[in-house]
């Protein structure tokens, strides 16, 4: 987390799909701090997320929910 110069905590995984494999680079690092407060920015890039919080938690962005299936 660069405002705390400290790894970030509330996400231990994170998944995105974009246009290109640069911006889902670009955004997977931003999600990993951010968490879902990082929607609105997947939303300008037409992009999709996953993650993984650190109680285990699994989101996934509500356009992604047909391609991706959670096992049980």
């Amino acid at each position: 987390d660069p405002v705390r110069r400290r790894p970030a905590h509330a996400i231990d995984g994170a998944t995105v799909r974009a246009s290109s494999c640069m911006t889902a680079d670009a955004l997977t690092k931003i999600v990993m701090i951010a968490g879902t407060d990082a929607t609105e920015l997947l939303e300008h890039y037409n992009a999709n997320a996953l993650l993984i919080s650190t109680d285990g938690d699994v989101q996934i962005t509500p356009d992604w929910y047909h391609a991706v299936y959670l096992a049980a």
